[in-house]
């Protein structure tokens, strides 16, 4: 979830009632004072609160924000970020923190030579650039 307008991340009162009716037993409830600056308060990927700006829509919203939700591929679930400027925001894919993390994991894998994870490599690079459809991403 982000923010698409200046102003700020927070949900309106109805928003804040439904998470705090189906939140968990054991977490605290949120209230309106919590949630104008709510990106502080809650995971931007709560399960909750996600399906309840899925039911509102654009109620979900406060005054001062314009709440969104980006899906993003399983791939990068740890690998993104949330650029603010002004209080708009944007969701940004770390393309080149994921593809360093998945290079990692290959040079560290004992069972494979030199060559295989050289070509294993290039070829995490290749979906890569598959993917985000721009050779732009890493340059020759």
């Amino acid at each position: 979830m982000y923010n698409a307008c200046f102003g700020g991340f927070g949900f309106s009162q109805l928003a804040i009632e439904l998470y705090n009716q189906r939140r968990p037993e054991n977490s605290s409830k949120l209230t309106e004072d919590d949630c104008f600056a709510c990106g502080r308060e809650i995971d931007r990927a709560d399960p909750i609160m996600v399906q309840v700006v899925r039911e509102l829509g654009p109620s979900a919203s406060n005054t001062y924000s314009r709440v969104m939700i980006e899906e993003i591929p399983e791939k990068f679930k740890d690998h993104y970020s949330i650029q603010e400027y002004d209080g708009n925001e944007s969701v940004q894919i770390e393309h080149d923190r994921y593809t360093l993390h998945r290079i990692e994991g290959i040079m560290r894998d004992a069972g494979l030579g030199e060559a295989d994870k050289i070509e294993r490599a290039l070829r995490e690079i290749d979906e890569l650039r598959e993917w985000a459809g721009s050779r732009e991403l890493f340059p020759v």
